[in-house]
């Protein structure tokens, strides 16, 4: 007798599909291949239980064994870092870039017959006009006045005045103090000790600036005798190196 299904397509029952091996694997070929895998793993952690524990307690005492010691070493490698920076510290306060030794020097060579230096020092001053120098001048007795201003006024170079209180700044100066023993002319002599400090290259590159401050007779020497007060102003870039202005 024949059946004939009149359900729709969508709507008769699917036959299940079934799993099957590629044609170039056979059944017993895969079953030893999933014998291998499981035994593979179990020799791995057989391998583990029986070596792997050991060695890990060997790992663990030399771990424990050497922690002292890098710990040591971690604490000499921050004694060292501190070291260095204060090394860098004390070089770069050690080894300015000035020499003393060439700016005494240069003292020396650019000193005038008859001058000699009774203090030199650094010091933070008003940047302001200094005394002119008719009263300067006129404070002193025995030479002619003219000759000594204009000698001071040609050698010397002046401060620009200040025209108030907010003018003034603080700048590191140079203060030379000394004394002159002429007869007469004894602005021109200071005037000329400036010009020959000008001339030194070492004052020269730290100095941007020269004038007289003061000039003034010793009455009580028994000889002519004269107190000078020379100022040189620092270039800025070089005030740190003369002069610690923290």
């Amino acid at each position: 007798m024949i059946r004939v299904n009149l359900l729709p397509v969508e709507l008769r029952p699917k036959e299940v599909k079934r799993f099957k091996l590629p044609p170039f694997v056979s059944p017993k070929g895969l079953l030893c291949f999933l014998i291998s895998v499981v035994c593979v793993e179990i020799l791995m952690v057989a391998h583990q239980l029986l070596f792997g524990e050991p060695r890990f307690q060997r790992l663990q005492a030399e771990y424990q064994t050497l922690s002292s010691p890098l710990k040591a070493v971690r604490d000499i490698k921050d004694k060292v870092s501190g070291a260095q920076e204060v090394n860098r510290e004390l070089q770069r306060w050690m080894e300015p870039k000035i020499s003393w030794t060439a700016f005494m020097n240069a003292l020396v060579n650019g000193m005038e017959k008859g001058i000699w230096l009774t203090e030199i020092k650094f010091e933070r001053r008003d940047y302001e006009a200094p005394e002119p120098p008719e009263r300067a001048r006129a404070a002193s007795q025995g030479t002619n006045v003219n000759t000594a201003v204009a000698a001071a006024q040609k050698l010397a170079t002046r401060m620009p005045a200040a025209s108030g209180p907010a003018a003034l700044e603080k700048r590191v100066v140079l203060v030379m103090r000394g004394r002159v023993a002429v007869e007469q002319d004894e602005a021109a002599v200071v005037s000329r000790f400036m010009q020959n400090l000008k001339a030194q290259p070492a004052i020269a590159d730290m100095a941007e600036d020269f004038y007289l401050n003061e000039i003034r007779r010793d009455t009580e020497a028994a000889m002519p005798m004269f107190d000078f007060v020379v100022l040189a102003v620092i270039k800025r870039d070089k005030e740190k190196e003369f002069f610690n202005l923290s």
